[in-house]
């Protein structure tokens, strides 16, 4: 058992893999990843200011409720979290950075999918500007 609100306390998703088919595979994953990180990205349709990008990507999918999540320009693409996202979560000890590239692909577009709806469901009938107040104890600076 894990008490994960105890430091140092993680799991070792390594370790704890019995499958040695598996285990390789996601080492395979891994040093793919590992080739894939870039000194610099460019991410599209970027803004200058964690609250510019909050308004931006709110108010898109509140005014296109029908839009597939997908096509939102304000949102990391599912490119970007392959490109981007995924070489550069290797060193956290989560399921994603421990999992085989289609596999934490199909997590993190799940979980993208049903937080995109919960937000569509959050807004539905909002109109007018969204003030965002970011959480800044939680945000980290990305150069």
């Amino acid at each position: 058992m894990f008490y994960c609100k105890e430091k140092g306390q993680r799991p070792d998703f390594e370790k704890d893999l019995k499958d040695s088919k598996l285990v390789s595979e996601i080492r395979k994953d891994r040093e793919i990843l590992k080739s894939e990180i870039k000194e610099s990205y460019t991410l599209q349709n970027s803004s200058q200011s964690v609250e510019e990008a909050l308004k931006k990507a709110l108010t898109e999918i509140r005014d296109n409720p029908n839009l597939s999540d997908d096509l939102l320009h304000y949102s990391c693409s599912p490119e970007e979290i392959r490109k981007i996202y995924l070489p550069n979560n290797l060193d956290q000890n989560n399921i994603a950075a421990n999992s085989k590239i289609e596999d934490s692909m199909y997590l993190i577009l799940l979980r993208r999918t049903a937080g995109i709806s919960k937000i569509r469901q959050n807004l539905l009938g909002k109109k007018g500007p969204l003030k965002c107040f970011p959480s800044l104890n939680r945000i980290t600076s990305v150069s």
